[in-house]
Order: structure tokens, then sequence, then C-alpha cells
């Protein structure tokens, strides 16, 4: 047994260090300073605190249950706990870099999977939603369900995938406008689905089936009790914006992320766009090169993906731009790729010219990565408007809770 143990650590020892490292790298990014920067709760975290004051409050009202159920637990435990009540984001937030890694991975290879991770993990847009203790961050769940698609065409445990399918796809169902990601995954794996699903026994198919309804039999009943939380669910907002709402709504995406973004302390500092300099020049490459493969089913998937978060994001409704963080940074991905490729292109055989041109964009990265950092973790907790919005200290509902008794 120590003999193996020692082959496969001098076989793999050098993956099982950047698994380590990647790790360490995370939970420094995500949880240090969680409950301290900033030392207060703003009115949003505040409200999903209450959202998730009590399994009766969640059962009523289960939208983002997903998100209420976990951070009911957390600060169950940890009642004052600045740090419980963002715990849940955070972990979330976790599992979305993971799955933005895999499926940069799979589409594009290590080199691009390695740059996108690290600027998305470093992004200040990225850590304002996964350090924030409101479940804004669950829109990150779109990644799921790419993750889902390419596990389904490439594996051979039909059985596995279309159980883990079912559990992911009824608890995202539980997110404001998923629901529309879910039919466009579909759509865009519709061919590999009906194919799976007829070697799947009848049996196994019911079961699925079963399951699903018993973990949507919350939301249903919720639903008939209060209609309203079926367009909520839908993404749809209470009131419609007039025309020039929508054409409003529809400029503000671009400003957001390139020029100028509307003031929202709880969020980003001041008016500074969400992307860097850096950020939008790849960004940019990364358009052309998924422009000139347009006709890959996942250029066309990433397309619908977009379309659908941006009509959400227009009409008003509880989905936010954060709806469309993946996809920006799968571009932003393509686009550092992009350029390594065009620069091995010019000098494929010279290996000077190789490492210098690997250093320059590794340095690039890490400058992007560097004022993103610095951003977010210097300049944002510290400004005036933001320590003006967070100013509640979380509250002890089950003391509340006794006292009413009482």
């Amino acid at each position: 047994m120590k003999t193996k143990f020692r082959v496969l650590f001098t076989e793999f020892w050098l993956q099982l260090v950047i698994l380590v490292g990647v790790v360490v790298v995370l939970s420094v990014l995500l949880l240090a300073h969680l409950g301290t920067q900033p030392a207060a709760l703003s009115a949003s975290e505040v409200a999903a605190r209450t959202a998730s004051r009590s399994l009766h409050t969640i059962w009523s009202h289960p939208i983002n249950a997903p998100f209420t159920i976990l951070q009911h637990f957390a600060i169950h435990f940890r009642p004052v706990s600045i740090r419980a009540s963002r715990l849940v984001a955070a972990l979330y937030g976790g599992i979305a870099l993971i799955l933005l890694f895999i499926v940069l991975r799979f589409w594009h290879g290590n080199f691009a999977a390695g740059a996108g991770t690290a600027m998305c993990a470093t992004s200040a847009w990225f850590l304002g939603t996964a350090r924030l203790g409101t479940p804004n961050v669950l829109l990150l769940s779109i990644l799921a369900l790419m993750t889902g698609g390419l596990w389904m065409k490439h594996t051979l445990h039909r059985n596995f995938v279309l159980l883990v399918g079912v559990i992911i796809v009824g608890a995202v169902l539980y997110v404001p406008g998923i629901v529309w990601f879910i039919l466009a995954a579909l759509i865009w794996q519709r061919q590999t689905i009906f194919h799976e699903l007829k070697h799947i026994t009848i049996v196994l198919k019911s079961m699925a089936g079963a399951l699903l309804v018993v973990l949507l039999i919350p939301l249903g009943w919720a639903i008939f009790k209060q209609p309203s939380l079926g367009r909520e669910i839908l993404g749809l907002p209470a009131a419609w914006p007039g025309l020039m709402g929508l054409v409003r709504n529809l400029y503000h995406i671009p400003l957001t992320l390139f020029a100028w973004a509307p003031a929202n302390p709880t969020h980003w500092l001041g008016h500074l766009p969400l992307l860097d300099v850096f950020e939008d020049a790849m960004f940019v490459f990364g358009l052309y090169s998924f422009w000139v493969g347009r006709k890959l089913g996942r250029s066309k998937y990433l397309l619908g993906t977009v379309i659908v978060g941006i009509i959400l994001i227009v009409i008003g409704g509880a989905v936010t731009i954060t709806i469309l963080l993946p996809a920006v940074y799968i571009t932003i991905a393509v686009g550092v790729l992009y350029i390594w490729e065009l620069w091995l292109s010019v000098f494929p055989h010279n290996p000077v010219a190789r490492s210098v041109g690997m250093t320059i964009v590794i340095l690039a990265v890490i400058v992007s990565c560097n004022y993103q950092l610095r951003r977010y973790f210097i300049a944002w907790p510290y400004a005036p408007a933001t320590q003006a919005v967070f100013t509640h200290k979380p509250v002890n509902f089950d003391t509340i809770t006794t006292l009413h008794k009482e």
C-alpha cells in the first residue's frame, strides 16, 4: 500500500502541489476578512438574512432557496456573525470558479482556463458578488448548466448524469430568470438528451421524474398560494418599463462593463467600469475569435445565453448584470488565447520569442489581477460611499422569537 502511494505521489506530485496552491489562493480570496470588509451589513444583506430567518419563511417564499436554506443554518449557529451571513455566497462563488475552469479547459485548453479563471477570481466584479451575503451569486449557476451539458455529451455514465442533472435543474429553477437558461441548455443539447434517454430504462426515467417533482413541490405550492412568485421566477418585473426605460437599461449594460457604471456602492467602487483596460481589449479579441468560430455549437449557445441575459436585464426584473459575468470572462479568456496563438503564428519556431511572448501575456494578466484586487480589497471597503451603506449590525432572530413568545 505504501509503495502504491509513493508511486502515485511521485507521478502526480506536481498536480497535487498545484491543486493545494489553488485551494489556498481561493480560500484567501473568498474568505480573508470576510466579516470585516466591510465590518457591517448592507440593506440587501439584511433582507437576505430576513428571508433566511426560519425554514417556515423559506417554505412560504422559496425564491433562491439553494441560498436561503444554507444561510439559515449558517446564521442559526452563528446568529450575530457577519462572516456567517456571507459564507454561503463565498461557497457558491468557489464552486462557480471551479465550473468556469472546467468549461474553459474543455472548450479552449489549460492556458485559457488558467488565465480566464485567474482574472475572474480576482476581479472586483466577481468578488463583490461572491463575498456579499445575498443570493445574487446564484445567477452564476448557469455555469452548472454549461458543465452539465458538456458532461452529458462526453460521458458514458448516463444514469448518474441523469440523476445529477435532475438535482441541478431542480435546484436552479428556484433562481429568478434561470428557467430561460435551462430552456436554452435543453435546446443546445437536445440531440444528446434524446440520444441518452433512449438508452435509459423506464424505471430510472420514472425515478428521475419523481425526484424532480419532489424537488419542485415547495416552489409549486408557493406559486399556487402566491401567483406573483411565478412572475418572479420567470425574471419578469412587477411593472414593465416604458420604451425609454428599456433603451436606458440597454445602453447601461455596455456602459457599466466598459466605461461608466451607475453608482452602486453595495457592489462596486464609484463609477468605475466593471472591466479594466486589459480586459476590455481581451474581450474585443475574444468576440472576434467567437465570430470566426460562430458556427460552432458552443458559440451559438454562449450567444444565446448573452441574448437571454440582456433581455432579462433590460426588462428590469430581479436579474442583474451578474448574469453576464460567466459569458464575459469566457470571452476574455478566449481573447487571451487568441493573442497568444497569434503570437505563436508569427514566431512558430523561435523559443526566445515564445518565452518573451508568454512572459508578456502573463505579466499583463498579473497586472490586471493586481489592479482588480487593490480596487476591491483596498479602495472599495474604505470609500465613504461604501461605508455609508454598510451600517447594519446582524440581529439574533432566535432571541427576537423568544421575546415575542414571552
